[in-house]
């Protein structure tokens, strides 16, 4: 890109959109990976998985007690001081705000009576590790007064290219593989070295 060799982004499967290095990563000079919707619906890669690999599409997690929910993020050192004056023994309620181009979640606001403090997308998937929110597109899901859970698509942090992505356009509409990394990496050009 410009003449320089890219940071190649890639991640198993965007859920049906990629993002930009710069939301994701921070990364402002990015100008390659901007984000783009895949060609193919999360329903057509769900045709040609295994259906017991159907989580790389989607995806819940287990229920998470807002009883105990609060008391971890107490527990979290880089959060205690933003919850510390929270009180275990009163309820919480959650609320969402949603990003303007995944409509998945931004921001969480836990509410307890006047007090009321947010967590973002990031930080979510950092708390409750990778391994359990498994990409960056995902929303809140059984939300009531005991307990809620997230659901999502995608695995990764949907930067850069979809390796399941690929694998479609390549397999059932024929793309060569510059096609595709242009798909994915916008305004880049090849170059061979020996």
């Amino acid at each position: 890109f410009k003449g320089r060799v890219i940071k190649a982004y890639f991640h198993s499967y965007s859920g049906g959109k990629t993002s930009s290095a710069k939301k994701i990563f921070g990364d402002s000079n990015n100008e390659y990976c901007i984000g783009v919707e895949e060609i193919f619906s999360r329903q057509e890669l769900l045709d040609v998985l295994n259906p017991k690999f159907s989580w790389i599409v989607k995806w819940t997690t287990p229920k998470i007690k807002k009883a105990n929910f609060l008391s971890f993020l107490k527990k979290n050192k880089s959060l205690k001081s933003k919850f510390n004056h929270f009180d275990e023994r009163i309820k919480i309620r959650l609320e969402t705000e949603k990003d303007q181009v995944f409509q998945s979640l931004k921001k969480l606001w836990i509410i307890q009576r006047e007090k009321k403090e947010f967590l973002n997308f990031k930080d979510i998937r950092f708390l409750f590790g990778y391994g359990k929110i498994h990409s960056y597109w995902f929303y809140l899901k059984n939300n009531n007064e005991e307990s809620f859970q997230f659901n999502g698509h995608g695995w990764g942090h949907h930067v850069g290219m979809s390796q399941w992505g690929a694998y479609i356009m390549a397999n059932n509409y024929g793309f060569e593989y510059k096609e595709i990394l242009k798909h994915y990496y916008n305004g880049i050009s090849f170059q061979e070295f020996f």
